[in-house]
């Protein structure tokens, strides 16, 4: 998400509170939890990692980011380029707002 906030996003996981319960665990800090009532249900953890796990993340970094593009790729054919380009601005609206959340 960012280079010091990260989120993880689960749908439709039972036992997405296991993910809340790793985090703090690890030791990670200003932890955010979102769920939307939408279908499928997401469950979102914005956080600060500790440095041995945003190393663990970093390693994962250039298949998360052929993840991304792909699913980019696949959102644009399925919506259309132009409600891509308004998705798209809606997540960095979004971005900025929880990492000032998170900053604060």
């Amino acid at each position: 998400m960012s280079d010091s906030i990260f989120k993880i996003q689960l749908a439709n996981s039972p036992n997405h509170k296991i993910c809340d319960k790793l985090l703090r665990r690890a030791g990670c800090t200003n932890i955010n939890f979102q769920y939307l009532k939408n279908v499928p249900s997401q469950y979102i953890y914005y956080f600060k990692p500790t440095t041995q796990l945003k190393s663990c993340f970093e390693k994962i970094a250039k298949q998360k980011e052929k993840l991304d593009m792909s699913f980019d790729e696949l959102m644009k054919s399925t919506f259309g380029v132009d409600e891509f380009n308004k998705m798209k601005i809606a997540r960095e609206k979004e971005k900025l707002e929880i990492i000032k959340t998170l900053n604060n």
